[in-house]
């Protein structure tokens, strides 16, 4: 004998099929909700990964301006002062022949003592 149930009867197949296709529908739509979170928190994620590497690499290229402005500034010393360069390179190597030489260096310090008055 089957247990009384208390005048409940067994749903019908109609009534399991729309309850699995009514659980079918949630799950999709938990899922589909589920998914959009997923989009929405790696997005965010993202943005504000990105927002903090352009500000670094803002600062960044503003340094590589200073930088390159200074360089380029540099540079134009250097090459208008190439001929006072080019002198000192040219007056070391004479001394330095010249203190081989036993001859005293051109830029030797002169003391007052050395001085002879005629």
């Amino acid at each position: 004998p089957l247990p009384d149930l208390g005048g409940q009867r067994r749903p019908g197949t109609a009534g399991t099929e729309a309850a699995l296709e009514t659980d079918r529908r949630r799950a999709s739509e938990r899922l589909r909700q589920a998914q959009q979170a997923e989009r929405a928190y790696k997005a965010a994620k993202r943005s504000a990964t990105a927002h903090a590497n352009f500000s670094e690499a803002r600062v960044h290229f503003r340094q590589a301006g200073h930088h390159l402005r200074r360089g380029v500034s540099l540079t134009f010393s250097v090459v208008r002062n190439v001929p006072y360069i080019l002198r000192g390179k040219r007056d070391h190597r004479r001394n330095k022949a010249g203190e081989a030489e036993g001859q005293p260096a051109l830029t030797k310090r002169v003391s007052p003592d050395d001085i002879v008055t005629a």
